[in-house]
């Protein structure tokens, strides 16, 4: 079952250094709002998790 995992953890690299690569941020801020641990992506992931949750309860009934 490490294979979502790796595709989602791939994808997820390989989106932040295309954004990376074509930004630059000139504020201290926007590494908290925006940065690899930052409340964006935190919130992104708790989305996908509730998500799968819920579609995995789904398939049961």
């Amino acid at each position: 079952m490490s294979g979502p995992a790796f595709i989602l953890h791939t994808m997820h690299n390989l989106a932040w250094a295309v954004l990376a690569a074509i930004t630059v941020s000139e504020s201290k801020l926007s590494y908290a709002v925006s940065g690899d641990t930052s409340l964006i992506v935190i919130i992104c992931y708790a989305l996908l998790t509730v998500w799968v949750l819920h579609r995995l309860r789904k398939e049961r009934t």
